[in-house]
């Protein structure tokens, strides 16, 4: 019986922690030490919001980790979580699919349009 196992932890969110009600989360990128206590490269953006601009952001890891259990013979898999994200949801990687379906619709109602005359 073949049984493969991915590890994954979560690499935190960069933030801006001087003002608490400002909500702006940046997604650490990939630390180039694959290890679990490799911190990710710094902050590639500022606080766009009130004013925070001018100050970085700070780092906030976390303590959640996920193993993955993959066992071929019968193509089960086990999934076991330890740890809590005590930090904010970090923005999404994707485009969300209603955000691409808007954009859809707007392009095809341009093209619906009658053409503008002068």
């Amino acid at each position: 019986m073949l049984k493969v196992v991915y590890y994954k932890v979560c690499l935190g969110i960069y933030l801006y922690d001087q003002d608490p009600l400002c909500e702006y989360t940046e997604r650490p990128m990939q630390p180039a030490l694959k290890r679990k206590d490799a911190f990710p490269p710094p902050a590639q953006s500022r606080c766009n919001k009130n004013g925070h601009r001018h100050h970085p952001l700070t780092y906030k890891n976390c303590d959640a980790t996920m193993a993955v259990h993959h066992t071929c013979h019968d193509t089960t898999i086990e999934i076991h979580h330890k740890g809590l994200h005590d930090h904010l949801k970090p923005p999404p990687v994707r485009v969300p699919p209603e955000a691409k379906r808007e954009l859809k619709n707007g392009f095809n109602s341009c093209r619906t349009r009658p053409p503008a005359r002068p």
